[in-house]
């Protein structure tokens, strides 16, 4: 488990919006040095506060199973986003909620289902 650090405890007030590149260079320069010492700290929250690099989200739209629930007019919720790996390959995925009522996703299975052994009706057919 990583431990967290919020920069304001040591620099109360700081405008990060105002950067210069030089300035990026060296916050980014001092994070990696530091961050080879104490490897138990995450410093992607830090990379992100110094704006070194912007937070990546993930459409639930790219995913097929949002597809299939918006196919079938099941409702679907974003509940917020769970983040998944450190630094620059960190990515925050959604957390939905689906809600329909239980036959539809009866059917929503069962099309898949049908769609699965299409495929591997498919590729034996070769």
């Amino acid at each position: 488990m990583s431990e967290k650090i919020d920069i304001n405890e040591f620099v109360p007030g700081f405008d990060y919006e105002t950067l210069t590149d030089e300035q990026k260079a060296a916050c980014d320069e001092l994070i990696r040095l530091i961050s080879e010492k104490y490897e138990n700290i995450d410093w992607g929250h830090m990379r992100t506060v110094f704006k070194l690099e912007e937070k990546k989200y993930a459409q639930p739209e790219d995913f097929e199973i949002w597809q299939m629930f918006k196919n079938k007019g099941i409702t679907i919720d974003k509940m917020g986003y769970l983040k998944s790996g450190l630094g620059a390959d960190q990515i925050h995925y959604p957390i939905i909620s689906a809600t329909a009522d239980v036959r539809v996703f009866q059917e929503l299975f069962d099309d898949y289902k049908k769609k699965l052994v299409d495929l591997i009706d498919g590729s034996n057919k070769t």
